[in-house]
C-alpha cells in the first residue's frame, strides 16, 4: 500500500502491486511479516527482518518503488530480528535492539548498504538495557533511543548513542544500491 500524499486535503490509500512474473515463484518477494523495519535509500525501499508470528526473520529485500519489483540480498551472516529500530547514517544501515527469536538485545548491529555486509559494533559506555519494540532518532551525531520492552518491563527512558560523525558520514554519503 502507498499513501498518496499529494492533496493533503485528500489523502488516499493506493494498493501497489509488483509486475506480474511469468513464474508464480514466492521467492520473488519476501513473506508476508510485521515488526520490521523498511528505510528509503533514493528510490529503493530497504526492509530487514521482521516475523509472520511463528519465524523471527533475517532475511534483507530491496523493494524499488519505480519498478515495483523486489530483491532479495544474499548477505553471508545475518542476525534475526524483529522490533528494532533501524536509522540510516551516511552508507550505514544502524539497527539497534530487538529481539532476535529468543531474547531482546541491546546490540548494534551495522549494515554497510554500498557492500551489504553486517559489521556488529561494540558500543561503548553504558549501552542500553536489552530492548525491543522502542524508537531511535538521527539527531547531529547521536541516535536517541526512547522507550522500549523487554518482556517485563516497559521502559519510560531515554538512551543516547554517540556516534563518531567522521567514522560514519565522512564514508559514502551520495550512494545508490544496486540490486
Amino acid at each position: 500500500m502507498r499513501l498518496d500524499v499529494a492533496d493533503t486535503n485528500k489523502m488516499s490509500w493506493k494498493l501497489i502491486s509488483a509486475p506480474s512474473s511469468a513464474s508464480s515463484d514466492d521467492k520473488s518477494k519476501p513473506k508476508a511479516r510485521g515488526y520490521h523495519t523498511a528505510n528509503m535509500v533514493g528510490s529503493k525501499l530497504i526492509i530487514f527482518g521482521g516475523s509472520d508470528g511463528g519465524e523471527c526473520f533475517r532475511d534483507v529485500w530491496v523493494f524499488d518503488v519505480e519498478t515495483l519489483v523486489f530483491s532479495p540480498v544474499h548477505i553471508p551472516v545475518s542476525y534475526p530480528r524483529l522490533s528494532h529500530t533501524a536509522t540510516i547514517v551516511g552508507s550505514y544501515l544502524f539497527v539497534i535492539g530487538g529481539h532476535d527469536g529468543v531474547e531482546y538485545s541491546n546490540e548494534v548491529l551495522l549494515l554497510n548498504l554500498v557492500t551489504m555486509v553486517w559489521d556488529k559494533k561494540k558500543v561503548y559506555g553504558m549501552p542500553p538495557r536489552p530492548r525491543g519494540y522502542h524508537g531511535t532518532v538521527l539527531h547531529d551525531s547521536r541516535l536517541i533511543v526512547v522507550g522500549g520492552f523487554d518482556g517485563g518491563e516497559v521502559f519510560g527512558d531515554v538512551q543516547i548513542l554517540e556516534l563518531a560523525v567522521h567514522a560514519y558520514y565522512s564514508q559514502i554519503s551520495h550512494f545508490s544500491i544496486d540490486v
